[in-house]
């Protein structure tokens, strides 16, 4: 089924600043605010949602997804694996009511559930108007995702027989388990660059080459932790097929769990491996159809910004964009590497029960 296409701009411009609680930058994959904003807002405006219906993030992380769902007066649920970033999203959670609920009447809720979206059924226990999320995958990781290329065809767990209770789902998969956080790495870069550099001329063990940014920038991330975790089921790091049947039964679960008419956002992105572009959101895509999702929109949140034509020194005209990625991306495409220039938004429906 083809679907229209369009492009969302200057997304990625805003971030989290002091909004969220420190610790919570170590989270691998966090959706920038902007983004999921607005694509609350889109959400909002198709009649997909409005205030008091429940949404689920099946892939919830540290809670991110929720600060807006709570503004629009959504009542968000989040499901989370690892038990570090279930503390810390409830820490964001709890610093979302203390400063904003006092501010907006209609003010949502939200609640951050620790266990597996394998069982997610087991752990709602209810229904929901909607999906927000965004499944795993790796830029830069060499085991997890896109490694089938025709996942719809890999069988998942057995379909959960209650009925859920979300009205949407907007979420995004876990990836970038290699690179780490960009908002992590930008926060914490420069002092701890400068520190690593200090130590290293001390000890003499820095010199030429590896006292280069990319050099202490591959040392500081090998050194900390900016990774989704190794909890047992833990789907970025699973590899291949058991990576893909894995997720088909997470999505499986998040169908039964959406009523009939609901939404679902998956917010997705390509990635390089073997100097090759993988598309995973188009496998995402193969993934989510199988199940039995109705793909409606295809939208691309775009990475590169322009910003005109501007004239040098010699009155040549050169353009000027500008791309948010990350150090190690931008890298690898000035060596030749595919670009990468935007993450793709599915919006999906749960079609009616057919009488």
């Amino acid at each position: 089924m083809r679907v229209a296409t369009d492009r969302w701009h200057g997304l990625y411009k805003e971030g989290w600043t002091d909004s969220i609680v420190e610790a919570s930058y170590a989270h691998p994959a966090k959706f920038r605010p902007a983004l999921i904003r607005y694509i609350y807002e889109h959400m909002l405006a198709e009649g997909w949602l409005k205030p008091g219906d429940r949404v689920l993030d099946s892939f919830a992380g540290v809670a991110l997804g929720g600060l807006h769902a709570m503004h629009n007066g959504l009542h968000w649920f989040g499901v989370e694996l690892e038990a570090r970033f279930v503390a810390l999203g409830n820490a964001n959670i709890n610093l979302w009511n203390e400063r904003y609920g006092p501010l907006f009447p209609g003010w949502g809720t939200a609640v951050l559930l620790q266990g597996d979206s394998r069982k997610l059924l087991q752990v709602l226990r209810g229904e929901v108007e909607g999906c927000v999320s965004s499944p795993p995958y790796a830029e830069g990781c060499q085991h997890t995702g896109g490694a089938d290329k025709h996942p719809e065809h890999i069988e998942g767990g057995k379909r959960g027989v209650a009925i859920g209770y979300d009205a949407a789902v907007v979420s995004s998969p876990p990836w970038e388990n290699v690179e780490g956080s960009n908002a992590a790495r930008k926060h914490k870069e420069p002092e701890a660059i400068a520190q690593k550099r200090a130590e290293g001329y001390a000890s003499g063990r820095l010199r030429g080459h590896a006292a280069s940014k990319e050099a202490i920038l591959r040392s500081l991330y090998r050194e900390n932790d900016y990774t989704y975790g190794n909890s047992p089921g833990q789907l970025g790091t699973e590899e291949g097929e058991t990576f893909w049947s894995a997720a088909r039964t997470i999505v499986e679960q998040v169908y039964a769990a959406l009523v009939p008419g609901g939404h679902a956002a998956w917010v997705t992105k390509a990635f390089v491996r073997d100097k090759k572009r993988v598309d995973f959101p188009g496998q995402w895509r193969q993934l989510c159809e199988a199940v039995g999702f109705v793909t409606l929109h295809e939208h691309h949140a775009m990475l590169v910004e322009d910003k005109g034509t501007q004239y040098d020194l010699w009155g040549e005209t050169h353009e000027h964009k500008v791309k948010r990625a990350s150090f190690f991306r931008l890298l690898a495409e000035r060596k030749g590497a595919p670009p990468i220039d935007w993450e793709t938004v599915w919006c999906m429906e749960k079609p009616e029960a057919i009488l």
